[in-house]
């Protein structure tokens, strides 16, 4: 078991709820059963933890746990549903058993690229916050502001989002090819013939495009889809999860993403509202507390 990282977050200081001359760093983020590689030049990367925890690496997990919460003082751990959920309740356990209310868990459904991609962002645009805790309470948002897209050759193993019954069919006629995209729904189409267009929306200088391919035939990227969108795209290493997720190890994965750290900071955090924990004083934005699980409702409905 390993836990990839580069460099530990730089100090820095914020304004909102947080008092001149006591600065904080930004969370360390964890990708659970991700492979996060930065997506902006210089960034701090991911701690990255690709394979399914087993019942003995829970000893070596504390150790790097407790590591990553000595050197970025808060670790958030991207979680997706799909990973292995023994991974995720070793986890909980070692947070526990460190007893530090600095570690939180997001789950997220995102398929494994974008998954990704959405921890890569959220190291990206942690500075820009003004509290781990107000990062945790803007992921559901982050999460919103990415298109994912995958190619796929046959859709007979796709379970999420279903494809049509005739879809499924088509399947296996040798010469129909599929994409699955997250706009404005989430849903399956057959990929268009002849020179159509893809149905996407136009995106404009903040955004990039990286894809990951687990074939050959990425070709559609930069043909159909970097064209659709009006951007030019960067490949990544594919996620090692993606044939289990697509159910075809014929995909082509693809995400575009903010690249505008300043700009995706100011919209997050302007939906945000900050309080300060009552147990653990964490300046937060969710209720109950991600840190330390405190929740002021069900403090108030004990007293009554």
């Amino acid at each position: 078991m390993q836990i990839a990282h580069a460099r530990p977050a730089a100090a820095i200081g914020h304004d909102r709820g947080v008092p001149h001359g006591s600065p904080t760093k930004a969370p360390a983020i964890v990708a659970l059963g991700l492979r996060a590689d930065p997506l902006l030049s210089g960034q701090t990367p991911p701690y990255s933890l690709v394979e399914p925890l087993e019942r003995g690496d829970s000893g070596d997990l504390i150790a790097r746990l407790d590591a990553v919460l000595e050197e970025a003082g808060h670790a958030i751990v991207v979680n997706p549903t799909w990973f292995a959920r023994a991974a995720r309740l070793r986890m909980e356990m070692a947070d526990l058993i460190l007893d530090r209310p600095r570690l939180a868990i997001h789950d997220s459904r995102l398929p494994p690229l974008a998954a990704g991609v959405l921890a890569s962002l959220a190291a990206a645009v942690a500075p820009q916050l003004p509290s781990p805790g107000a990062l945790v309470a803007a992921l559901p948002p982050l999460e919103r502001e990415l298109l994912w897209f995958a190619w796929l050759r046959s859709v007979s193993g796709l379970h999420e989002p279903r494809p049509r019954l005739t879809q499924h069919a088509s399947s296996y006629m040798p010469w129909t090819r599929f994409v699955v995209s997250s706009h404005p729904e989430p849903g399956v189409q057959r990929l268009p013939r002849g020179g159509a267009r893809l149905a996407v929306p136009q995106l404009g200088a903040g955004y990039g495009l990286v894809y990951a391919p687990w074939t050959d035939d990425e070709g559609w990227v930069d043909d159909v889809l970097g064209r659709a969108l009006g951007l030019d795209a960067r490949m990544l290493e594919p996620s090692p999860h993606a044939p289990s997720w697509w159910g075809t190890e014929q995909v082509v994965e693809a995400v575009a993403h903010p690249v505008d750290m300043a700009a995706l900071g100011s919209r997050l955090a302007a939906g945000l509202e900050l309080r300060t924990c009552g147990w653990c004083e964490e300046l937060v934005a969710s209720v109950p507390c991600p840190f330390c699980g405190f929740s002021p409702r069900a403090q108030t409905a004990s007293a009554r």
